[in-house]
C-alpha cells in the first residue's frame, strides 16, 4: 500500500493518463474505484507509460465529458425546514427504500408541492417528519410501477395532525402508510364526517368506486362531538314591498358547553317566504366549529331554522263626511239611501302596488232618518286585488262585505290599521216644496179668523224601470207652525206656514174675510125725490165699502135737496 501511494505521489501525470484510459474502456466504476484508493488486481506498471509527453500533447489532452446520469440535480430542495418538491420524484432521488432527504427528515416542518409531480414510490415518503403538523397533497400522485408503494409513507409523523387529499388520491392495497392515530380522542374528520386512521386509509384505496370520495377534503384532528345550534326568531317586521333579512342570534352548543363566539363562524343566512306578508324563514350556515383546542365535527342537520312574521301593512282608513236633506216623509222604496265612501291614506300604499290594491269597506251608521249629525263607524275593511270593475277608494252600501283577498295576493299585505269616523249631517226639507191646499172665504165676524190648511210633501221616484210618485200629509206644530196676517177685518188675509223640525223655510198662502152683507147678497137704496133726508145705511162704516155707501148716499141727499130749493123759485 505504501509502494502504491508513494507512486501516485510521484508520478501524478502517469496515474491521471493511465485513469483517462481505463475510462474509455471500463467506464465510471473504475473512475470511482481509483477515486476511493480501493486496491486494483492488476495494476499498470509506472514504466509502461511513457516517461514524458510533449508540451503540445499536455496542451491537447482533454479530461472525459462526466456521466449527466450520475450528476443530475434531485428534484427537490430542503432549506430552513421546508421541503420543496419541484419535479417527478425518480431513483435519483432516494437511497435504498428512502428518499435522500430522509437523514435531515426531523427538521421538516412544511413541505411544498409547487406542480403536479409523480413520485416513483410513497414508501417511507414523509418518514420521521416529526416536526411535521400539516401536509398538502393535492400536487402529488404516485407512479404506476408494479413496485410503487404506499408503505409507512408517514411513519414517525406524530404531530401530523392536518392531512389535504384529492378526491382522485389512493393508497396501495395492503400496504399501510402508516396515518398517525389523532389523539385525544380525536379522529380525523372533514368536518361532515369522522374517521379512525385505518378507516381514512380505506377511503382512499376506494376499491368500489361508488365508496371514493367525491370532493377534494381536508382532513384534521377533530372531536366527534354533537355540535346544536339554537336559533331565536327574529323580531317582527312589517311588509314593505323588499326583502326582509333580519339578523337572528345564534347559540352554539358541543356537547353541554356553549361555545362563544369566537369558537364558530356564521357564513350567512338563508331566507325563505321573506317578501310577503306571512311567516318566513332563518337559517344561519354555521362552520368551523371548534373549542379552542381540537376541532368539532359539525352536523348541519342540527342546524334549524327560526321563524319570523312578516306584519301585514296597516293603512289608515276614513270614512268621508256625508250631507243629506231630509226624506223621511218618503215611503221606504222611495228613501234615498245613504252612499258612503272610504278612503286610505295614500301613504301608507307602498308605491309599486298602487295600481294593484283596492279598498272595500263597510260602515256602521246609526240614522234614525232625522234631522241632525250622526257617526259614520268604518266597519270591516277588506283590501281586493284590482281589477277592471274595482277602484282604489270604493265603498260598500251595504253594512259588510263578503268577498276576502287571497292571501297570496298583493292585497294581503295589507289589513286595516287606525280607522276615522266621518259624520252624516241630515239637513232639513225645504217647506216651500209642500203643496198647501186652498182655503175658502171667510165672513167678517169682528175676531180673527185663523183657518188651517192642509200641507202636503210630494215626491217621485223610479223603482224596478217604472216611475212612481206619492205624497205624505204633514203635521201642524211638528212639521211645521202656522201664523196670520190682516186675518179680522174684510179683506184678504195672509197665513204663514214655517217648517220646524225636520223642515225649513216658509211658505205662505191667501184667503179673503168678506162683509156680512155681501156674504147675504142684499142692500137698500133711496128713490125718495121730495124728502130732504135719506135713508141711513146699512153698511159697515169700518169698511171700505161701507164708506162708498155712505159716500153715495150723502151725494144723492144734496142732489135732492138743491132740485126742490130750484122749483120754489
Amino acid at each position: 500500500m505504501t509502494t502504491r501511494r508513494t507512486t501516485f505521489t510521484r508520478t501524478p501525470f502517469v496515474i491521471t493518463a493511465f485513469l483517462a484510459a481505463n475510462l474509455a474502456v471500463t467506464g465510471a466504476p473504475l473512475v470511482a474505484m481509483a477515486e476511493e484508493g480501493v486496491p486494483q488486481e492488476n495494476p499498470p506498471a509506472a514504466e509502461q507509460q511513457p516517461e514524458q509527453q510533449a508540451p503540445e500533447q499536455l496542451q491537447t489532452q482533454q479530461a472525459p465529458e462526466p456521466n449527466l446520469e450520475t450528476q443530475a440535480d434531485p428534484h427537490y430542495t430542503l432549506a430552513d425546514g421546508v421541503l420543496t418538491i419541484t419535479g417527478n420524484l425518480d431513483d435519483n432521488d432516494f437511497v435504498g427504500d428512502y428518499p435522500k432527504w430522509h437523514d435531515d427528515a426531523d427538521k421538516i416542518t412544511e413541505v411544498k408541492i409547487e406542480k403536479k409531480v409523480t413520485a416513483k414510490t410513497f414508501r417511507y415518503l414523509f418518514a420521521d417528519c416529526k416536526e411535521l403538523t400539516s401536509l398538502d397533497l393535492t400536487n402529488l400522485k404516485l407512479g404506476t410501477d408494479e413496485h410503487a408503494s404506499t408503505e409507512n409513507m408517514f411513519d414517525g409523523c406524530e404531530k401530523l395532525e392536518e392531512l389535504k387529499l384529492p378526491k382522485d388520491f389512493r393508497f396501495k392495497k395492503n400496504q399501510d402508510p402508516n396515518i398517525p392515530a389523532p389523539k385525544d380522542g380525536l379522529k380525523w374528520s372533514n368536518n361532515t364526517e369522522a374517521k379512525s386512521r385505518s378507516e381514512l386509509f380505506t377511503l382512499y384505496i376506494a376499491e368500489d368506486d361508488t365508496k371514493a370520495p367525491t370532493a377534494d377534503y381536508t382532513w384534521k384532528w377533530q372531536k366527534e362531538v354533537e355540535v346544536t345550534v339554537a336559533t331565536a326568531a327574529p323580531d317582527d317586521v312589517v311588509y314593505n314591498g323588499e326583502e326582509h333579512k333580519p339578523t337572528p342570534a345564534v347559540t352554539v352548543t358541543a356537547g353541554e358547553e356553549e361555545l362563544p363566539a369566537s369558537d364558530y363562524t356564521v357564513k350567512g343566512y338563508t331566507y325563505t317566504d321573506n317578501v310577503h306578508a306571512g311567516k318566513a324563514t332563518v337559517k344561519p350556515d354555521v362552520v368551523d366549529a371548534h373549542d379552542g383546542k381540537g376541532y368539532l365535527i359539525w352536523n348541519p342537520t342540527t342546524t334549524p331554522a327560526a321563524e319570523f312574521t312578516i306584519a301585514q301593512r296597516p293603512v289608515h282608513v276614513t270614512a268621508k263626511d256625508v250631507t243629506m236633506v231630509y226624506d223621511g216623509y218618503k215611503v221606504d222604496g222611495a228613501l234615498t239611501p245613504l252612499k258612503v265612501s272610504m278612503t286610505y291614506a295614500t301613504g301608507d300604499i307602498i308605491e309599486a302596488d298602487k295600481d294593484k290594491v283596492s279598498l272595500k269597506a263597510g260602515y256602521n251608521c246609526e240614522w234614525k232618518r232625522e234631522v241632525g249629525e250622526y257617526d259614520i263607524k268604518v266597519g270591516d275593511v277588506k283590501f281586493e286585488d284590482k281589477d277592471s270593475s274595482s277602484s282604489s277608494s270604493s265603498s260598500s252600501s251595504s253594512n259588510s262585505v263578503s268577498t276576502s283577498a287571497d292571501e297570496t295576493s298583493v292585497a294581503a299585505n295589507y289589513v286595516a290599521g287606525e280607522k276615522t269616523d266621518g259624520k252624516l249631517k241630515v239637513t232639513a226639507a225645504d217647506i216651500s216644496n209642500a203643496t198647501v191646499s186652498a182655503v175658502s172665504d171667510r165672513t167678517y165676524t169682528g175676531s180673527a179668523i185663523t183657518p188651517t190648511p192642509t200641507v202636503v210633501m210630494t215626491y217621485s221616484y223610479t223603482e224596478g224601470g217604472t216611475t212612481k210618485s206619492g205624497s205624505t200629509q204633514l203635521t201642524k206644530d211638528t212639521d211645521y207652525t202656522l201664523s196670520y196676517a190682516n186675518n179680522t177685518q174684510v179683506g184678504q188675509a195672509t197665513i204663514t206656514i214655517k217648517g220646524k223640525g225636520n223642515f225649513t223655510g216658509t211658505k205662505t198662502v191667501n184667503f179673503n174675510i168678506k162683509s156680512a152683507s155681501s156674504t147675504s147678497g142684499s142692500s137698500t137704496t133711496s128713490s125718495t125725490t121730495s124728502s130732504t133726508s135719506a135713508t141711513p145705511s146699512t153698511a159697515d162704516p169700518t169698511s171700505v165699502s161701507g164708506i162708498g155707501s155712505l159716500l153715495a148716499s150723502g151725494i144723492a141727499a144734496l142732489g135732492a135737496a138743491r132740485f126742490t130749493r130750484k122749483r120754489k123759485n
